[in-house]
């Protein structure tokens, strides 16, 4: 006897889909569980080159006539909540990508800002050849000598100024070969013959599971959470999402709203996932993963699912939306991550670090006791050990558990506080324990140099700090080697006269890319360094006219600069290998110096 299913296998053409999604009466919607379109324009290129080559592109699961809150594709506008739609459950990014590619389709990217995206094709591409035959346009831009614009083929203007679909190649063909005068027999064979063949994707059919209409939506999540786990695989907050989506309206429109208004920041873009990963770890103490999904559906000590356990934890979630959700708290928060060095993304050692930070900086925040700058002080102080330690790159859900478990039924700031101070005491408890973890840890030192407001190295006037937020592009920082490469290529093969260059290169690679022989510096100063001498640069001057670098510091300036970038004193006539045993012990001294300079707080 055959087992009854809960879904019917189909195949349908790009025409027909494309029918479904009709911007006046769509049949098809996305489902408000669902993430927001996130492809980038690459794997819509990839999705139209896979199609035009014949090959697979995955398959679209959606469930029949679904009363569930969706949105057209598209857009972000929910549809009228009495009305019934075929909702996407699986495939919501490449029926959009059909939609950008087939009908031009603006695409809501970052702070729901509309981007275009335009594609043009080589006609002269031979269909068995792996060769590149899309690419993108600029948005004011044309398409390269001999190619074609891809809506071009696929669309015409009707006399009302709409794109319509244009139902044979014939015209554009034409127009083709009229505007590339010149190509041989075989080639216009070939252009007709690919032209034509892009204009027939609209008869391209993609496999679809379409779920019945008696599914309930508690399947309908489960489903969409085992297609995701064993297919494209998402972050359990995604699962997480998806529950509150069909459970709690107000907690996820309140995360999309909160995501949506934040100012923009170097430090980290705020994404809905995001704002429930704080929401989650604030509210239960754990990451956004498996014990927490299980929470939300209401499994019990017992492993048994209660409604009513599953209301509860619901409430608890929206209860404390308003704390994680408030603007003030996340710019306050964001305050105190640039007070500990990390005014960049790129300093970030994880999202996780971040995330789970901003979970006890609202259980400080949470408490009477204390102003508010010794909890910014706290948690700046946290986020920098966490970055020297690295405590959130590995395992990282189970540190997340730990962590926010030792802080959360604390009663008091100040217990909270010295909570910090401890784990900091045990994890580094010498000096020496700060060089174990500073060697690893790469931008340690340009933190560090941030937290202590520095100027960049071998620079008067050009602040670290500024340099990193403004993201300077003309005068933009780098990482830069203070016994340059080349340099060091030279006196390997000088000491060693029989090694090749090649050889010498080899040697001198695992070497010189060492925290000890990086600091960062403005693209100015290091284009006059280039691949000089540190004795060249430093104090004899280098060509063509650029004078010695120290020429321009008195002593005092330049003694105070060295101290601060843990350069030993005269450490440019010193050989490579004592420079670095030198600074090897000078920089641990100043990852503490920077550590013990946020403790500001005397705990009781």
């Amino acid at each position: 006897m055959a087992i009854p299913t809960k879904f019917v296998n189909d195949r349908h053409k790009i025409d027909y889909i494309l029918m479904q999604l009709d911007n006046e009466s769509p049949k098809w919607a996305v489902p408000e569980m669902q993430r927001k379109f996130v492809w980038k324009d690459a794997q819509i290129i990839r999705l139209l080159s896979s199609m035009f080559v014949g090959f697979p592109v995955g398959s679209i699961l959606y469930w029949e006539n679904a009363s569930v809150l969706s949105h057209a594709i598209g857009t972000s506008s929910r549809n009228s909540s009495d009305k019934r739609y075929d909702l996407i459950i699986d495939g919501q990014q490449r029926v959009t990508s059909l939609k950008v590619i087939f009908e031009g389709l603006t695409i809501p990217r970052r702070k729901n800002k509309l981007s275009t995206l335009r594609i043009q094709f080589n006609p002269l591409a031979p269909l068995d050849q792996d060769v590149v035959r899309f690419e993108t346009i600029s948005k004011k831009g044309a398409p390269k000598a001999g190619w074609i614009e891809v809506l071009d083929v696929l669309t015409t203007i009707d006399t009302n100024g709409k794109r319509t679909r244009r139902t044979n190649a014939f015209g554009i063909v034409n127009q083709y070969l009229k505007q590339n005068p010149g190509l041989t027999a075989e080639q216009v064979e070939l252009a007709g013959t690919n032209i034509s063949r892009l204009n027939d994707l609209y008869s391209f059919e993609i496999p679809a599971v379409r779920l019945l209409e008696n599914t309930t939506h508690s399947e309908a999540a489960e489903i969409f959470v085992r297609i995701n786990s064993s297919g494209t695989k998402l972050d359990m907050a995604d699962f997480i999402m998806t529950t509150l989506a069909l459970n709690n309206q107000k907690i996820k429109d309140g995360i999309h709203s909160f995501a949506e208004e934040v100012p923009e920041s170097i430090i980290f873009e705020l994404e809905p996932i995001d704002a429930l990963t704080a929401l989650v770890a604030y509210t239960f103490a754990l990451p956004a993963g498996s014990t927490a999904y299980e929470l939300l559906k209401g499994k019990g000590p017992d492993g048994k699912y209660d409604e009513s356990l599953k209301a509860a934890n619901l409430r608890k979630l929206e209860e404390n939306l308003a704390i994680v959700c408030k603007a003030s708290n996340w710019s306050d928060f964001l305050d105190a991550v640039s007070a500990a060095g990390i005014c960049s993304k790129k300093y970030l050692s994880s999202d996780a670090a971040l995330l789970s930070s901003y979970a006890i900086y609202l259980y400080l925040v949470s408490k009477k006791d204390l102003s508010k700058e010794l909890k910014q002080n706290a948690v700046s102080l946290w986020l920098l050990f966490c970055t020297l330690t690295r405590r959130y790159t590995s395992h990282t859900d189970n540190q997340t558990k730990r962590d926010l478990e030792g802080f959360i039924n604390l009663a008091t700031a100040d217990d909270m506080i010295r909570r910090i101070y401890k784990l900091i005491d045990e994890k580094l408890p010498h000096e020496s324990s700060y060089g174990i973890f500073a060697k690893d840890c790469e931008n340690i030192l340009t933190v560090c140099c941030a937290q202590q407001n520095t100027n960049t190295l071998f620079s008067k006037v050009t602040n670290i700090r500024q340099a990193i937020e403004k993201g300077q592009k003309i005068n933009k920082l780098e990482e830069h080697h203070i016994f340059p490469k080349n340099y060091m290529v030279g006196v390997f093969m000088k000491r060693n006269p029989s090694l090749t260059k090649e050889e010498a290169e080899d040697q001198v690679d695992d070497r010189v890319d060492v925290i000890y022989n990086l600091a960062p510096i403005a693209s100015s100063e290091n284009s006059k360094i280039s691949d000089n001498a540190p004795m060249d640069y430093i104090a004899n001057g280098t060509p063509p006219n650029h004078q010695p670098i120290k020429s321009g510091f008195t002593e005092r300036e330049w003694e105070k600069m060295c101290e601060q970038y843990a350069l030993p004193p005269n450490w440019w006539t010193m050989e490579f290998e004592e420079f670095i045993e030198k600074r090897s012990l000078l920089i641990p001294q100043r990852v503490k110096l920077s550590l013990d300079s946020l403790r500001t707080h005397r705990a009781t």
